[in-house]
């Protein structure tokens, strides 16, 4: 058993700690003999802790000088951070990013899933963390499997910054796989043109919102940081879309309907100072109301939704159903991806393809089609007529023999020719020229 000690000319107890097999350490303790004795002893058993492999509880060395703790290698950060609470990293995390200059809504969302998750699972501590108890929590979360993937990866990054710091020694949610984002479970629909006018009847307060979303493609967003500097109501009306206010962080510059420029010029307040917000788009709740009154079901027979950011995919479907090239509806949209203009911003329900199905080419023998477009008045040879004798392309004149007579009826019986009465195969002249008869 550890025993304490006094060395000669010193008013200090003195004590041996073993870290290790056959290897001992003296500490100085205090001049209380008690108080030295509790604290070798606390002092060994954690020592005993580090040796097999396992941190030390600092709970139990509670009180004793950081001297002693740091002589026998028991205080590190990796053991003070798992006594640490779980909201006391979060707040330091945090800390960290916004001094990094990351943006205030990154910083709040960080905050945001932190602190849910820590609270769902049950962490109060580093030291909780496990696997069970965050898949408990992420298969009972709602939300789209982006939202749940979003919080696993803020999670991951939060977790990667205490290794980092060494508050960790490993990620212990580091074989978790992301959500299958390839399905996903909310699908906006487009808008057709009687919902359009019923949504812009019982909106007026935010037509300029509903038309900047519906006719320029604006997100919610970009539609709220909107201020009168980024509009040009000139000859050729566009909006300019600075980089901090866009979803991509890049500046674009969109071109604006005439209508849209005018209700924008009228709009605008006597004195509007530059930087003065344009509109304000409605929130969630407001936007309910709006759909309600105007009679538009927010979830359709499909399961698709009809929210606000519906506008923009119906700004994309009309500017198919309006047969603009491909390449100008995904620029006018700001994707890169020209599979999301044409796949998830493209309602195919509003489009017109049976109308395409009837505008391709139906291959019919020429004569079938002079006589369905009614290209000419004269008699229609049939097919079978063409197909075993040759089409005159020499015009009426060189085929005078044949418009003088008939046609020999099938079967030999003869009737009564038909004087000037000229028989064509296609409309132009062409006729043909029967070389005997069936």
């Amino acid at each position: 058993m550890a025993r304490v000690f006094r060395i000669k000319g010193r008013d200090d107890f003195y004590g041996k700690v073993t870290v290790a097999p056959y290897v001992q350490r003296r500490v100085r303790l205090c001049s209380d003999k008690g108080v030295s004795g509790g604290w070798l002893q606390a002092l060994q058993t954690a020592a005993d802790r580090v040796a097999a492999g396992e941190p030390a509880r600092m709970d139990t060395l509670r009180g004793i000088p950081r001297r002693i703790l740091e002589s026998l290698g028991l205080v590190s950060k990796l053991a003070e951070a798992r006594g640490t609470t779980w909201a006391d990293h979060v707040a330091a995390y945090v800390g960290e990013l916004q001094r990094r200059g990351l943006s205030p809504k990154y910083c709040s969302n960080a905050r945001m899933y932190l602190s849910e998750v820590g609270k769902a699972c049950g962490w109060r501590s580093l030291r909780d963390v496990a696997r069970p108890s965050w898949s408990k929590y992420i298969e009972a979360r709602e939300g789209s499997p982006r939202t749940r993937n979003t919080i696993l990866a803020t999670v991951r990054t939060f977790l990667a910054w205490a290794i980092d710091n060494e508050y960790m020694d490993k990620d212990p949610l580091a074989k978790v796989k992301p959500a299958d984002q390839s399905d996903p479970t909310r699908v906006r629909r487009a808008f057709n043109d009687e919902e359009i006018r019923a949504i812009l009847t019982h909106g007026q307060r935010h037509e300029v919102a509903i038309r900047l979303a519906l006719s320029a493609g604006l997100r919610w967003a970009e539609v709220r940081a909107l201020e009168w500097r980024d509009l040009d109501l000139g000859p050729r009306p566009h909006v300019h879309l600075r980089p901090a206010a866009t979803k991509s962080k890049r500046g674009d510059v969109l071109p604006l309907p005439l209508p849209l420029a005018a209700l924008l010029e009228a709009r605008r307040p006597i004195g509007a100072a530059p930087t003065a917000r344009v509109t304000v788009p409605p929130h969630r709740d407001t936007w309910l109301r709006i759909l309600k009154r105007a009679g538009v079901p927010y979830l359709d027979n499909e399961g698709r939704i009809a929210g606000f950011h519906s506008l923009r995919k119906t700004f994309v479907t009309d500017l198919q159903r309006a047969g603009v090239a491909p390449r100008v509806v995904q620029a006018l949209a700001r994707h890169t991806d020209p599979g999301l203009t044409h796949g998830t911003y493209t309602d195919l329900s509003l489009l017109d393809t049976f109308g395409a199905a009837q505008s391709l080419p139906t291959y019919t023998p020429p004569a079938a089609v002079a006589l369905a477009e009614g290209t000419t008045d004269t008699p229609v040879v049939s097919w079978h007529h063409m197909r075993h004798h040759e089409v005159c392309k020499n015009g009426p004149q060189a085929c005078k023999s044949l418009q003088d007579g008939a046609l020999e009826p099938r079967g030999g019986d003869m009737q009564k020719p038909q004087q000037k009465q000229p028989v064509s195969a296609v409309s132009g002249g062409s006729c043909i020229v029967l070389t005997g008869g069936e």
